[in-house]
């Protein structure tokens, strides 16, 4: 199924610039079991972010949506 993710990280730095916000859209294939997965590893996924995303280098609070798209 076609799956809409919304990750949105508040209060970040990137590359020397604060923002309130940064929202980042995308739409994927997901079955059941892989919705599950990232749900249930969602903690780790936010510690992967600052080391995966070039210039970033401050993140406050996140949030993963997942809708039907």
């Amino acid at each position: 199924m076609q799956v809409k993710f919304t990750l949105t990280l508040n209060n970040v730095v990137v590359d020397g610039i604060s923002l309130d916000a940064l929202v980042i859209d995308w739409i994927d294939q997901a079955n059941h079991e892989r919705l599950l997965a990232i749900s249930r590893d969602w903690n780790c996924f936010g510690c992967r972010v600052l080391d995966n995303m070039t210039g970033l280098t401050r993140v406050g609070e996140m949030s993963l949506a997942m809708e039907a798209a």
